[in-house]
């Protein structure tokens, strides 16, 4: 597999969430484009990345 770089505009929403969890465990260096707003959304970002 070609590990590649990716852009996700969206990252945190319904299907960006599925979208960035697929491309990290496919081992591609993964970019997330949001509205700063969202960076304050706790719940949406541990969807993301849990601890």
């Amino acid at each position: 597999m070609v590990k590649r770089e990716v852009l996700i505009v969206g990252g945190t929403g319904f299907l960006g969430k599925r979208l960035v969890k697929a491309s990290l465990e496919n081992g591609h260096d993964t970019y997330i484009l949001q509205c700063p707003e969202i960076a304050l959304d706790i719940e949406k970002i541990k969807c993301l990345f849990p601890l």
